[in-house]
């Protein structure tokens, strides 16, 4: 889906109740990438829907370096601020389990 909204609204017109949520990390030469995809399975249509956020994108430090701890925490108060309401929006309509939906199945 394209929007948070354009999802929500999807959820709500297939009377979907359930959404799995998977964190994605990404590291490929020197940048990381964090995101969040949500997922819900609509067994009637065999469709499944699918929202991804990005959360966080810069140069990749590893947790073990002092930089790397300061960055931690950067990436954390990145997540609250972007994927916290997001979830809270989608709670509103459906719960939230981990994993994700593929071929009509929950996994990882």
């Amino acid at each position: 889906m394209v929007s948070l909204d354009a999802f929500i609204a999807e959820l709500r017109s297939r009377g979907i109740k359930e959404v799995r949520r998977s964190e994605w990390r990404k590291i490929q030469d020197l940048c990381e990438v964090r995101k969040t995809r949500f997922t819900a399975y609509d067994p009637q249509e065999a469709v499944i829907l699918r929202y991804e956020v990005f959360y966080w994108r810069g140069i990749y430090v590893p947790e073990s370096s002092p930089v790397g701890r300061g960055l931690t925490e950067k990436v954390r108060q990145a997540y609250e601020e972007i994927v916290l309401p997001i979830e809270e929006k989608i709670r509103s309509v459906a719960r939230i389990e981990d994993g994700e939906y593929h071929n009509g199945e929950t996994g990882w």
